[in-house]
């Protein structure tokens, strides 16, 4: 049985991807102290901001909540289902754009001159 918080496994998805409470609290829009409050106990995680701390530390939502399951999302799965779903993007561009995403730097300049300057098609 999982014993763990939700505070606590906020502090451990933090670490885990090597962020400060600053840095947490710039990319949520809150202050460095509203941070420290809810890993420190002394104040309760908004409901409203369980979700957006899912999505900014990358994290499942029902591990965050539960402790159940694996704390990291797929992000290319994520990214795909995101670009598909929340902004109507046609599944084959989401999957261009997630690539060039995920793509190690060299090869993105590849795969956007591939997008840019197609090869010319033989008739």
């Amino acid at each position: 049985m999982q014993t763990t918080t939700v505070k606590e496994r906020i502090v451990k998805a933090r670490l885990a991807l090597g962020l400060s409470q600053r840095q947490m609290a710039a990319r949520l829009g809150v202050t460095k102290s509203a941070v420290s409050l809810w890993e420190t106990k002394v104040r309760e995680v908004p409901t409203s901001a369980i979700r957006l701390i899912t999505h900014i530390l990358g994290v499942s939502e029902n591990w965050l909540l539960t402790g159940e399951g694996e704390m990291l999302l797929d992000r290319k799965g994520y990214l795909l289902s995101s670009l598909e779903t929340q902004w109507n993007v046609p599944a084959n561009e989401a999957k261009m754009i997630v690539n060039l995403i995920t793509a190690l730097p060299d090869q993105r300049k590849e795969i956007l001159e591939s997008i840019v300057w197609p090869k010319k098609r033989r008739w």
